[in-house]
């Protein structure tokens, strides 16, 4: 939980400050950003064929947990703006506090054996 709420704050960031990141969530923010979805929910969606391959190579306990792990970052990801909100955020603070945070997350759930899913 304190990994994907780590990596949730930093995606937060990023969103807050009009920035985005590579891989999944890269995708799911030019998906938000683009055409209006909610960023939780396409995050989701787009690891949902990332699982098969975690199940063939990674196998069944590390593949749970990445998709335990995922719907736990999609759901903080939507709720975290209604717990915290910013009246002045700079960008590079912004994006190098959200890459510390996210960094930290992910090492916490790899550590753990999971992953936020994407290759």
């Amino acid at each position: 939980m304190t990994g994907c709420l780590f990596v949730a704050l930093g995606v937060c960031l990023f969103r807050e400050a009009g920035l985005f990141t590579g891989g999944t969530t890269g995708v799911a923010f030019l998906a938000h950003y683009l055409l209006g979805y909610s960023l939780g929910g396409v995050l989701f969606v787009i690891n949902l064929p990332f699982y098969v391959f975690g199940w063939r190579k990674l196998g069944r306990i590390f593949t749970l947990k990445t998709f335990a792990a995922v719907g736990l970052l999609s759901a903080y990801v939507e709720l975290l703006p209604r717990w915290v909100g910013f009246t002045h955020l700079n960008p590079v603070f912004a994006a190098v506090m959200a890459g510390l945070l996210a960094g930290a997350g992910i090492l916490i759930l790899i550590r753990h054996g999971a992953s936020l899913g994407g290759v």
